[in-house]
């Protein structure tokens, strides 16, 4: 059985955060993590968590 199967089902929750980081040297590294919201640049964090937070099913960068 996938895995997919398996987590559809429950009831997920998905949240996301930036977290700040150094600028990069190099222009187009710099375009990439540029948050315009923030106004600096940041690395995007997806999380995946059960209600409750018992545990974390995923979290991607």
């Amino acid at each position: 059985m996938s895995d997919y199967k398996l987590i559809s089902d429950y009831k997920l929750i998905i949240d996301s955060a930036e977290q700040a980081m150094e600028r990069p040297g190099d222009y187009q590294e710099q375009k990439k993590y540029y948050s315009s919201k923030k106004k600096i640049h940041t690395l995007k964090n997806k999380f995946i968590v059960f209600p409750g937070g018992e545990d974390i099913v995923g979290i991607s960068i």
